[in-house]
């Protein structure tokens, strides 16, 4: 695992950096950031919140992880106890009285659940009437689609390794001493993979309209952690099936209800 997947705050850091930067001026271009209310699903410590936090939005921050919620809660203290912030570690689906939001964002997090049409569902039924949803995540067959990063050895700075038959990377990531529930992780992904192509099928599906598809070359949080500048993927490759998934690190996409 890289050492900034271990140290939290600078993880949180990078995260309002790229959020801030980034990810704001994309979504104003289809909707006010100001004073709205904001529900990320998959929060994490909350770094993407706090840009949020900052424009006076109120904001709700939902994950799995109790330890990165506990680490959120300290970082966000400020916020929390004026209750302009709200976070759960608990599973999204299972929360009560949620209520509907301006918008609702999930960053590189889409990948991670199995059930997409239950997660856009759940979405459109928490979404304000006029409503945006922001989602991001790397296309599966990107170089580091299935998220091998998070592993330990020498394997998680090997490209394409994800795209392995299933027995032969789950037997070479055991026998590189992976942890069990990384490796269980991983493996996940094989099933829920999220290429351009099935992630148009699911919007074409459901009860959105896309607003805008921006596929990058280079991710625009590549920046905060290797100095490389943002690259959008050119419009003739980024309108070639299959291959786009290849040469995109991250898809970023507005929808509205």
């Amino acid at each position: 695992m890289q050492k900034r997947h271990k140290d939290r705050k600078r993880y949180f850091d990078e995260q309002c950096i790229t959020t801030q930067k980034y990810v704001i001026p994309y979504i104003n271009k289809y909707a006010s950031t100001k004073n709205i209310t904001v529900l990320e699903i998959g929060c994490g410590e909350g770094g993407n919140l706090l840009p949020f936090l900052q424009q006076n939005c109120q904001v709700v921050g939902v994950d799995l992880a109790k330890d990165k919620i506990t680490n959120g809660k300290k970082y966000l203290s400020e916020y929390i106890n004026n209750k302009q912030c709200i976070l759960h570690d608990e599973d999204v689906f299972k929360i009560d009285s949620l209520g509907e939001f301006d918008l609702i964002f999930y960053r590189d997090v889409i990948e991670h659940i199995k059930d997409h049409n239950k997660l856009l569902t759940f979405t459109f039924q928490h979404l304000k009437s006029g409503g945006h949803v922001f989602i991001a995540f790397p296309p599966w067959q990107n170089p580091f689609g299935g998220h091998q990063q998070m592993l330990s050895s020498f394997l998680a700075k090997i490209p394409f390794l994800h795209l392995l038959q299933n027995s032969f990377y789950k037997k070479l990531m055991e026998l590189n001493k992976e942890r069990a529930e990384v490796i269980a992780e991983l493996l996940d992904l094989q099933v829920s993979r999220v290429t351009v192509e099935s992630f148009l099928e699911l919007i074409k599906a459901s009860d959105f309209t896309l607003k805008s598809l921006r596929l990058y070359f280079i991710n625009p949080n590549y920046e905060v952690k290797f100095n490389l500048k943002p690259v959008v993927l050119t419009r003739l490759l980024a309108n070639i099936p299959v291959l786009r998934n290849f040469l995109s690190t991250t898809c970023y996409a507005i929808l509205r209800k």
